[in-house]
């Protein structure tokens, strides 16, 4: 009697790649799906066929090749659900977490040999599950093309709005430097959590003028909440969390991509007669044209994207490929930043430098890391992480020398971090207090100066510029910090009171 042909195997071999666009429809082509779906359907169908040849048991072949897909492509996930050490072992960190999958697989595979399992009676399920489970991105897809709609630029934040800017007069307003380096830690916590000395650089830019935030918090753990935040001079909207109710919940309204894009200080600066020149991680040609908004690390190439869903996301995509990439815009973007050509108006640059944040593509004199240091980061991440911060300190000096040199009159320049160092330390209370330190220093005139503190978060940051520096009613808000996780990052807790001092 003629078996039946056994479909579960290519069912789940194209269920990554429906997934993967049902929760990227908007952004992604469907004739960018056709390659990797075709990779894995004949990637399934090679490996069914020498299994086959192999085993001599289908039904055995179906299984494996099954398993091994599910394996493969359930890897993040698996690991984003890792957020807590286990005998003092981070589970969660990529290097520990792979053995972990490893010994996961072999397992299995040791249990379906040594007790027999029947491979014919697992594949018959499978053959049940397969379609059901194509079933579920299936149905999001077709939904999300019934109900689309042309989407609106204008912010859905409900954020507080603000009556028009006061003219002041044009000749006398200083150029405008707001430069982010992502993941920088404050000198306290890189101190007490790394065993990092950053005096030097915190000494030169108080030699140079600066006010050093010594206290200073992000208001959020994360860039698109913190970015958001600083860049509208507002807290993001929430309510209670239904689940939690020590926790306030993000609105499912609010988009960062549209409160980043149309924020409130580049439109203020605008309307005073400014030039906005845009250095962002934020790619735009036009920069309210929403379809020319992406992350600059974060890959629209589908078949990278699928990529991340496996083992090999951080050392092959992460660190590697797009950490050359990486690399190359920071150096490029420094370059620009240093050398921006004169201008007849005032100008707000916005600059946000991928560094120190991780994948780790310099070390402390500028130089590509070794490769299995810089994509399996072997060693220590800790030693990683100080390098690229200490090049980043180096590149920071030249181009505030650079600024200063070429400025016509006295600028004003803003160095922050958004969040601190990520998952760097030896327990869930270290990563926290870590991730809610950042580096705030402040170039600005005698008369904002005087209002400083070293406890400003910065939501407050343009507030208080606007108001001592140009006259705007803008009044100071609460300092407030929210610590959220990676897994569920519009959760957010207020922590203000139990971080380190």
């Amino acid at each position: 009697m003629k078996s039946k042909p056994i479909f579960h195997p290519y069912l789940i071999a194209i269920y990554p790649v429906l997934y993967l666009y049902s929760k990227n429809q908007a952004q992604v082509s469907l004739l960018d799906t056709i390659l990797p779906a075709g990779v894995l359907l004949v990637s399934a169908f090679t490996l069914m066929f020498v299994l086959t040849r192999t085993t001599g048991s289908k039904h055995t072949s179906a299984v494996a090749v099954s398993a091994s897909i599910i394996w493969l492509f359930s890897y993040s996930a698996a690991r984003a659900l890792m957020t807590v050490d286990i005998l003092g072992l981070a589970l969660y960190r990529h290097r520990t977490f792979i053995l972990v999958w490893l010994v996961v697989f072999v397992s299995c595979a040791i249990a379906l040999y040594r007790f027999r399992f029947s491979t014919e009676r697992i594949s018959r399920y499978l053959s049940v599950l397969a379609p059901v489970l194509i079933l579920f991105p299936l149905s999001s897809i077709v939904g999300q093309i019934w109900s689309a709609k042309p989407r609106s630029l204008e912010s859905s934040s409900k954020m507080e709005s603000h009556s028009g800017i006061v003219p002041v007069k044009s000749d006398s307003l200083p150029d405008v430097y707001y430069i982010i380096l992502d993941a920088y830690t404050g000198r306290k916590a890189l101190s007490k959590y790394l065993d990092i000395d950053n005096s030097d650089f915190i000494g030169y830019l108080e030699q140079m003028g600066f006010f050093v935030a010594d206290q200073s918090r992000p208001n959020y753990s994360w860039t698109g909440l913190s970015i958001s935040s600083s860049l509208n001079m507002e807290y993001v909207p929430t309510q209670p969390n239904t689940e939690d109710s020590s926790k306030r919940a993000v609105l499912s309204s609010v988009s960062e991509r549209d409160m980043i894009l149309n924020n409130k200080v580049k439109n203020a600066f605008r309307q005073l007669g400014y030039t906005y020149v845009d250095l962002a991680i934020w790619k735009s040609n036009n920069d309210v044209d929403p379809k020319g908004y992406m992350y600059q690390f974060a890959t629209s190439d589908f078949s990278l994207a699928l990529l991340r869903m496996t083992f090999l996301n951080r050392p092959l995509v992460e660190n590697y490929l797009l950490g050359r990439v990486k690399r190359d815009r920071v150096l490029k973007k420094f370059e620009a930043l240093r050398n921006l050509p004169p201008a007849d108006s005032p100008r707000f640059v916005y600059a946000h430098f991928m560094i120190p944040h991780h994948p780790y593509v310099f070390d402390e004199n500028g130089d590509l890391p070794p490769f299995l240091q810089m994509a399996a980061e072997l060693g220590s991440e800790k030693q990683l992480y100080k390098a690229q911060l200490l090049y980043a300190n180096q590149q920071m000096k030249r181009t505030i020398d650079s600024i200063r040199a070429r400025s016509k009159r006295r600028p004003i320049i803003i160095l922050q971090g958004d969040h601190g160092a990520y998952r760097l330390g030896t327990s869930e209370s270290e990563n926290r207090n870590m991730r809610m330190s950042i580096l705030s220093a402040y170039y600005v005139p005698d008369s904002c100066r005087a209002l400083l503190y070293p406890s400003i978060t910065p939501v407050n940051t343009f507030r208080l510029i606007f108001k001592s520096c140009f006259g705007q009613a803008y009044d100071l808000l609460p300092d407030l910090s929210y610590f959220s996780t990676f897994e569920d990052f519009h959760s957010l807790e207020n922590v203000t009171g139990s971080l380190d001092q």
